[in-house]
């Protein structure tokens, strides 16, 4: 495994990568649109930690979104786990779910088509005036 991370850690370190399982949160679940940014690794916390510990850091705390604090550790350490079963599964899913009335797709894709059919039909305006009475 090629440890590209190296040049850029220093002593406590902090590193923020495309966290994959944050994309149920971010982008509804919708992969491809994911992965049409300038990104060529998607890491899971704990794919980003056993990465780490290749090259003899430890992680001090760090979430699924990929925001991570890393420490030198004490010992070298060349286990590395695997998270591909967890992480196809987590596709599979997030690929069924995609057009399905999640609360992302809805907020995302519903309200502006409505707001765009009420500014067609001239009663944006008027909608938005009833909605700020009543929120």
């Amino acid at each position: 495994m090629k440890c590209w991370v190296i040049p850029i850690i220093v002593k406590n370190s902090y590193i923020k990568a495309p966290g994959l399982k944050y994309m149920k949160i971010f982008c509804g679940g919708d992969f491809l649109y994911w992965i049409q940014n300038a990104h060529i690794h998607y890491f899971t916390l704990k794919t980003l930690k056993s990465i780490m510990k290749k090259p003899s850091y430890d992680l001090i705390c760090g979430d699924e979104t990929i925001k991570s604090i890393f420490k030198i550790a004490s010992e070298n350490n060349d286990n590395y786990k695997n998270d591909y079963d967890s992480t196809i599964n987590f596709l599979k899913q997030m690929e069924f779910y995609r057009f399905l009335p999640t609360p992302y797709n809805i907020k995302h894709l519903t309200i502006p088509g409505i707001i765009s059919f009420l500014k067609y039909i001239s009663l944006y305006n008027i909608a938005k005036r009833i909605y700020h009475k009543f929120k």
